[in-house]
């Protein structure tokens, strides 16, 4: 399958298979429920490269104009990929969202 879980790992219980492929599940769960809100903390981890090509391919154009997704995450390639138009920060104990694409300031420690 797309998310890398063909062969027999649709057979096999989720408790044998790896943080990988329970997270490949896990997206798969989301890709099968209605919804028009998304929130992935670090949706990238654990995943191999192909997989988080089809995430952010994904992700880039899901919910379009019905929709959001929130991410929290350090990947700043997977990121890029998906386009984001807000970006929210953290500033003094309050969130700041402000439309925008991500820049090289919200990377800095």
């Amino acid at each position: 399958g797309r998310l890398g879980l063909g062969g027999e790992k649709p057979l096999r219980t989720v408790g044998s298979l790896s943080g990988g492929e329970k997270a490949r599940v896990a997206l798969s769960m989301f890709a099968l429920k209605a919804s028009n809100t998304l929130m992935l903390d670090e949706p990238s981890n654990h995943l191999d490269v192909e997989c988080i090509e089809a995430l952010s391919n994904a992700l880039s154009t899901w919910g379009e104009k019905d929709g959001a997704v929130v991410v929290i995450s350090h990947d700043r390639s997977f990121c890029d990929e998906v386009g984001f138009t807000h970006v929210g920060t953290v500033q003094d104990g309050t969130l700041v969202l402000e439309e925008r694409s991500l820049d090289d300031r919200d990377w800095e420690q």
